[in-house]
């Protein structure tokens, strides 16, 4: 309970630091935040390194790279990246609980557009025009 709370409240840190513009197209029920205050952590290559229960990234096809682990409280949150996070995604594993859709989304200027959405237990490689191309991610379940 007291992640979510503390979710929450980075959220409408984020509110007062992202463009208005950013805000126009959500959901109403989404909440934006920004990497930098969302737990996550630093995994090796290798989709066997994605723990349970949580969404999983890295930087170059078939778990190769850099990789990061994104926890699993985070329920109808956008997360937005910074500058030096947009678009390095090339794969992905998703070991999230309760059914949990990612949508990988690029930031066209005025709308958020998903380049690819996975399922429960989804993993591999982003399709070729998704590669290197997400400024966030949706949490959806």
């Amino acid at each position: 309970m007291a992640k979510r709370g503390l979710a929450t409240t980075l959220a409408l840190l984020a509110v007062f630091l992202l463009p208005e513009a950013a805000h126009a197209q959500e959901p109403p029920d989404a909440e934006d935040v920004t990497a930098q205050f969302v737990y996550s952590t630093p995994i090796s290559s290798g989709y066997a390194s994605c723990p349970d229960g949580w969404f999983c990234a890295w930087s170059q096809p078939n778990a190769g790279g850099y990789g990061t682990a994104y926890a699993n409280d985070l329920c109808r949150i956008r997360l937005n990246f910074t500058d030096k996070y947009n678009d390095w995604i090339d794969s992905i594993r998703n070991r999230l609980p309760n059914n949990t859709w990612v949508h990988v989304q690029n930031w066209n200027g005025q709308t958020w557009d998903d380049l690819w959405v996975s399922g429960p237990n989804n993993w591999g490689n982003l399709p070729y025009e998704a590669r290197n191309r997400a400024d966030g991610l949706y949490f959806n379940c």
